[in-house]
């Protein structure tokens, strides 16, 4: 049993069979609940902690904690701030992996009521009580190509999103970390081994981060790679944050723990080319606690063909991605609605898989990678860009493509948007352009009515027109300026 601070612990999701879960486990019921406080004090939220995981009462009632989700943050990251810990409760709550039996409660909607009721009889602030639900990997199809037709493969998509035009600024850097969390990746690929590192990934499903499933690695080429094939980005950092099994499935609680775990690290990006389930309110708040952070986070929109965007993608703090074909068309399979943002290629994408070896896939799970790409350049060309920034300029830049609705902002554009960043331009929204410079009041200058002039700090517009001299400055003049 865990003590003294906070723990996480994962399952995650992907769009493949098998199921890694035992028959014990089976048995098994997984509720993900949070509890609100006030406090940031470390000792008083380590009093608390230690409260709730030694608590006889939800023992009594057939429930077990199993996971504490910061504590979980503590003890796999190399490091963690007090104030990201802050952050992290500030926004989510203490947040726990609870267990019950399903021979105990009929029902998982049983199973909540009492746990609510036993946590209130603590005097615990119940914020919310969810199902450990389960999302997919995105992959709906494979086909083998000859390694000798990789550069004639990739050439059509890097194109279409001027990917070349980019390079010629920035290739990107290797202080731009892009935290994969996925199947894992193969950090023996040839194409790959000098850009990941696994010192600072981490397992949410047990075991370490190398990939078997093939997904991950595949996404990883895509977003930075080097040799025979070219990611995106042609120098980067790759984080492997292993959040779907070999099989490539895995649980709302474990990509949460690796949404917060890569934030933890300092990653530029998060690609989450995965989804599935409904909505929920810890990985929500995990990706709004992320963003917070500093993290962009990028995910794949879903590959139903429905006027639906899929989760997480669907989050506010997520960029949703769609896919189109070599045509710039809309891939059928593409889900699509009001939450899309961007959308990149996403059919017959070749990329690395396990093995050394390389493969085409299709689905939104390939185009998301193109895009956490393109952000990773943006921030390679400047570091210090913000979230929002970096949002603005994937949207202004994008090339459109058709109708908002199945398009979003049109197809990323790394060309573009790189030379955007390069120009100073920090992703001024077109809605909101910021002010233009305003010329300091002058005497012997003429100024007509509606000029606009700072004086002392502040703004006046000229009402009547008039030749200036000293000592008729605003303050001095109203009838002449009036205050903007």
């Amino acid at each position: 049993m865990l003590v003294g601070a906070f723990l996480f612990t994962s399952n995650v999701f992907a769009e493949t069979s098998g199921n890694s879960s035992n028959s014990e486990d089976a048995k098994k019921g997984e509720l993900i609940v949070s509890i609100e406080t006030d406090s940031q004090d470390k000792d008083t939220l380590n009093s608390m902690d230690n409260d709730m995981l030694s608590s006889k009462s939800l023992n009594q009632q057939g429930f077990d904690i199993s996971d504490s989700l910061v504590n979980s943050i503590q003890t796999k990251a190399t490091t963690m701030s007090d104030d990201f810990q802050a952050n992290v409760v500030r926004q989510m709550g203490l947040v726990y992996l609870v267990e019950y039996s399903k021979e105990d409660y009929e029902s998982k909607e049983q199973a909540k009521e009492e746990l609510e009721k036993t946590l209130k009889s603590m005097d615990k602030n119940v914020r919310y009580i969810e199902e450990n639900g389960t999302m997919e990997a995105f992959e709906p199809s494979t086909e083998t190509v000859n390694p000798t037709d990789i550069h004639p493969d990739q050439e059509w998509h890097y194109d279409m999103i001027q990917a070349p035009e980019a390079w010629d600024t920035t290739p990107g850097s290797s202080d731009t970390k892009i935290a994969v969390l996925d199947t894992g990746i193969d950090n023996d690929h040839q194409n790959l081994s000098d850009y990941v590192d696994i010192d600072a990934g981490e397992s949410f499903v047990g075991g370490d981060t190398d990939d078997v499933q093939g997904h991950g690695t595949h996404v990883a080429g895509t977003i930075a790679s080097y040799g025979e094939v070219s990611g995106v980005m042609q120098e980067a950092t790759l984080i492997p944050v292993k959040v779907l099994d070999d099989s490539g499935s895995g649980s709302i609680y474990g990509i949460v723990e690796g949404i917060l775990y890569a934030a933890n690290e300092g990653s530029d990006v998060i690609n989450m080319s995965l989804g599935g389930g409904g909505y929920d309110q810890s990985m929500e708040e995990a990706i709004e606690t992320a963003s917070s952070e500093g993290t962009i986070v990028v995910a794949a929109s879903g590959n139903d063909g429905m006027e639906n965007v899929s989760y997480p993608a669907a989050y506010d703090d997520a960029i949703a991605v769609g896919s189109v074909d070599s045509s710039e068309q809309r891939s059928d399979f593409s889900n699509y609605g009001p939450e899309l943002e961007v959308v990149a290629p996403g059919e017959n994408i070749y990329s690395t898989v396990p093995g050394n070896d390389y493969d085409t896939l299709d689905g939104t799970s390939m185009a998301t990678p193109h895009v956490a790409g393109v952000v990773g350049l943006i921030r390679s060309a400047d570091p210090a860009i913000s979230v929002d920034e970096a949002r603005s300029i994937l949207a202004q830049t994008a090339t459109e493509a058709g109708s908002e609705n199945e398009y979003g902002n049109g197809i990323v554009n790394a060309g573009d948007a790189v030379a955007e960043v390069s120009n100073g331009n920090g992703g001024e929204d077109p809605e909101n352009p910021e002010k233009p410079d305003v010329p300091e009041w002058e005497a012997y200058t003429f100024y007509e009515a509606g000029d606009v002039v700072t004086y002392d700090g502040e703004e006046y517009v000229c009402d009547i027109a008039h030749y200036s001299f000293p000592g008729w400055e605003p303050p001095n003049e109203p009838i002449y300026w009036s205050i903007k």
